[in-house]
């Protein structure tokens, strides 16, 4: 046991032996400081001790919760500690207020600035707190065995999950993500998976002033460093993302039978610099069965499924970078698209191992070292869009864009298991020719 700031008993460790030391001292009233303690106390406990008895350990319940009461540590803000305790402990009270905050977390989440990325992390972490008080509401005492009779409840409170997993950031033991995939168990089995047969789409042309990408192996680290990484020169490795389970095992398929009910962020229109550009938060069964294009893009399907990374590897080819000192300084997205996804040519701030897990996917690269505004034509810097170039490199329109004759493109043909080392601030741009999906491995210094 340990005594919190706010004045409250917690229980960490959280494990099951604190579980049946506080179960037996709430019994034998050895809880209490005082009887004053008890008299504000009493209630809490008991509680608690039913919401353990109740064992709903696969739901958000009260011992995970009140871990939460120190959440007014993370702001410095004795407010935030007694707001968590309104709407934890006073259900009519969270009701009341539900939407007013929840439509200011979200608000400050999308539109806030921030001084660092460590500022809006507390209010994404704050965000799914909320989400899972809403969820211990809506599940406890008796209510979770209604729930649990109706498909319709059950992906309503899925939803709820998945949502705030996307807008969020999970927390202490990945309570939401496990109560998302606790839910997505007791669904049925989805609709027989059938693939959508696409048109051929071919190679675009490759240009007279373009080379081939050179490959490397995995094992040849010295050549990797010396030749590539130091140089800042783009490379393919063979050998790395063929040795993943996800290679022998992530498809649209295995996306579509494992996780149906799941909702994920589909882009749709071009690509993201174009005026048709909208994203529609939708499940992983409604993409999957439907021809409609769009492109869950750039999104941490780690974060919202933590399993998937039982399935991958990170490479030590990171500690190359001096500022990478352990494998979880490694931002990783996945990339997920049907054929003619495209990503139009842009650059990132960090060093990128960009691997192919699945399908065709054709890429072209730019060095930096061309005039950004006058030779790659990138949008002006007040821009959202100011890394991106307006040009569509695999269709071009010379006319309209005359001096990206004087760049030199280098280009590859990339299929499952290969893996593209992309240095940090170098233009590149992919287009999918099959269904296919791709994980991108950021790490090192930020350029911008």
């Amino acid at each position: 046991m340990k005594f919190s700031n706010n004045g409250y008993f917690y229980i960490y460790p959280y494990s099951d032996v604190n579980w049946r030391k506080l179960v037996i001292e709430v019994e034998e009233d050895k809880c209490y400081k005082d009887s004053g303690e008890k008299k504000e106390m009493e209630l809490i406990y008991k509680m608690l001790i039913k919401d353990i008895k109740n064992a709903y350990n696969k739901l958000p319940s009260l011992p995970e919760l009140l871990w939460f009461l120190e959440i007014n540590e993370i702001f410095e803000n004795g407010l935030i500690g007694v707001l968590w305790r309104d709407i934890l402990f006073d259900e009519s009270y969270f009701y009341d207020n539900e939407r007013r905050i929840s439509n200011f977390l979200y608000n400050i989440i999308y539109t806030g600035i921030f001084d660092s990325e460590s500022e809006k992390s507390k209010w994404k972490i704050f965000f799914v707190a909320f989400i899972l008080v809403k969820i211990y509401h809506l599940t406890k005492d008796d209510k979770l065995n209604d729930i649990m009779k109706d498909f319709d409840k059950i992906k309503d409170l899925l939803k709820i999950c998945d949502n705030a997993l996307i807008v969020g950031y999970d927390i202490g033991k990945k309570y939401l993500s496990k109560c998302a995939d606790f839910l997505h168990d007791m669904l049925p089995k989805p609709p027989e998976y059938r693939e959508i047969i696409y048109k051929e789409i071919l190679e675009p042309e490759k240009m007279i002033n373009s080379k081939t990408i050179p490959s490397i192996y995995m094992d040849d680290e010295e050549t990797f460093l010396l030749e590539y990484f130091l140089k800042s020169k783009p490379v393919i490795i063979k050998g790395y993302v063929d040795k993943w389970d996800a290679f022998n095992k992530w498809n649209h398929k295995f996306f579509y039978q494992s996780f149906y009910y799941r909702s994920i962020p589909v882009e749709y229109g071009e690509s993201y610099t174009s005026s048709d550009y909208h994203s529609k938060v939708i499940t992983f069964g409604e993409y999957l069965s439907n021809n409609n294009g769009g492109y869950l893009a750039q999104h941490d399907i780690f974060h919202q499924i933590p399993k998937l990374k039982d399935d991958i590897m990170i490479t030590s080819l990171i500690f190359c970078d001096s500022i990478t000192t352990q494998y979880s300084d490694v931002d990783m997205n996945i990339f997920l698209g049907k054929p003619e996804s495209y990503s139009p040519l842009h650059q990132d701030p960090r060093h990128n191992f960009f691997c192919q897990v699945s399908g065709k996917k054709y890429v072209r690269l730019v060095s930096d070292k061309y005039n950004h505004r006058t030779q790659l034509y990138c949008y002006d810097s007040e821009s959202s869009n100011k890394n991106s170039s307006q040009v569509n490199v695999f269709n071009i329109d010379r006319e309209v864009y005359p001096a990206i004759n004087e760049v030199v493109f280098e280009d590859y043909l990339m299929l499952p298991g290969d893996c593209l080392f992309i240095p940090k601030g170098y233009f590149h741009a992919m287009y999918g020719l099959t269904n296919s999906i791709s994980l991108s491995q950021w790490f090192g210094s930020k350029l911008f």
